[in-house]
This record gives structure tokens, sequence and C-alpha cells, in this order.
């Protein structure tokens, strides 16, 4: 009785699994990219279809970034990647942006005065949670 037991449940068991292995292969598979521009393309639709067309025409973007409260400044550079949650990378980008600066008054207080900076970046990562608003950058 023993043997018959583990034999019908042996049986099951492969019917099982090739039940399973039938289900999936029934299921359509993820498709394949040949290439990452494709991959990207996959999930480019609404406003992520901007950035998209932006890498492939070449063209540059402006990208407003925010600091704890407020703007921080803008970066203007040729884009070179993205993902969905909007995380950025440029390349020979410009960088406007703003910062509190100490001055000492001639009372010998010392203030902060709001400073206006700007530097050339070869190449820079910028997390998507800091970006405000992307645009193509006007020519």
């Amino acid at each position: 009785a023993t043997a018959t037991a583990t034999a019908t449940a042996t049986a099951t068991a492969a019917a099982d699994t090739k039940a399973n292995a039938a289900a999936d292969e029934a299921k359509p598979g993820p498709p394949f990219f040949s290439s990452e521009l494709q991959a990207i393309a996959a999930f480019c639709v609404g406003p992520l279809q901007v950035l998209h067309n932006c890498i492939n025409g070449s063209r540059r973007v402006k990208v407003w970034v925010r600091r704890k409260r407020g703007v921080r400044g803008t970066l203007v550079g040729s884009l070179r990647a993205f993902d969905r949650h909007t995380n950025l990378i440029l390349y020979d980008a410009v960088e406007n942006f703003t910062a509190l600066v100490p001055k000492t008054c001639p009372s010998g207080k010392v203030r902060k005065k709001v400073a206006r900076f700007q530097r050339h970046l070869p190449q820079v990562f910028v997390r998507g949670d800091n970006v405000i608003l992307l645009c193509e950058a006007p020519r």
C-alpha cells in the first residue's frame, strides 16, 4: 500500500510539473531588446517620450533642480540616459545655481548674501527626486 501511495504521489507531482511547464510556455515572455534605447522605449510614453526624443535627436535639455526649500538652479546639457524615476545622466552640462555666501558687514555682523554661480560639468548624475521640471533647452 505504501509503494502504491508513493507511486501515485510521484505520478501526480510529475503531472503537475508538466502542467506548470505547459502554462509557462503559453505565457508570453518579455520581449528581447537588442539595445538599451529600445529598452528605454518600452516605457517611454507620455512625458518620458520627450526625453526619449531628446536622446534620439541629440537635443539638449534644461532641468530645474531643488534644494530643501525652493529652486537650487538649472542644468542645461546633453541627455545621455534616464529612467522611469527621472534619474538623469547629462554630459557637457552648464549649471547655474544660487547659494548663500557669508558676508561680513562693517558692524562686524556676519550676514548671508545670495550669490549666483555658474560652472561647467563634463558629466553629471541628477537624482530623480531632485528634479522639479524638465524641458527641451532653447537653441
